[in-house]
């Protein structure tokens, strides 16, 4: 038995909104007041560095950014004092005493090289390629369909 879709479906915002999922507040609180911290953060950083750091939790007395790479977290040490200073000049961070860094590089979905052999295709698909190219009036897309449905499905 499958489950049925509601029939009034809600926005992600109202979802995460709604008073009767308190554990989505939470992270929603969570992910706003991180924001907020990034937003302060980046007022205090160099332009260079804004991009490459992020601030990924803070305690009463501790602070701990992310950082893309170690040469951008090198620059960032030798910022950190003056950073502090900065930040406790915020009222939220009135206690920090120490920053924390951590080195995240981005993650990057590599391209699977190109095969040099044909995907193999079902005689389903061909057949619909075929099909559909009997109902084609552009030559040129008819014959590629064609060539599509020709092909034999074996590597």
């Amino acid at each position: 038995m499958t489950k049925s879709l509601p029939l009034d479906p809600q926005s992600l915002t109202q979802l995460l909104r709604d008073r009767q999922h308190p554990i989505l507040q939470r992270i929603t609180r969570q992910a706003e007041r991180l924001q907020a911290i990034n937003c302060l953060l980046n007022e205090q950083l160099p332009p260079l560095l804004v991009g490459h750091c992020c601030a990924y939790h803070t305690t009463a007395t501790q602070l701990t950014i992310g950082v893309d790479n170690a040469c951008w977290l090198t620059q960032l040490r030798f910022l950190t004092a003056n950073i502090l200073i900065k930040l406790r000049r915020q009222p939220q961070f009135a206690d920090l005493q120490k920053i924390k860094y951590q080195v995240n590089p981005p993650i990057t979905v590599k391209p699977s090289p190109p095969s040099n052999q044909p995907s193999e295709l079902s005689s389903s698909i061909r057949a619909h390629a075929q099909a559909a190219a009997f109902t084609i009036q552009d030559p040129a897309l008819k014959q590629a369909l064609l060539k599509l449905a020709a092909t034999t499905g074996q590597k």
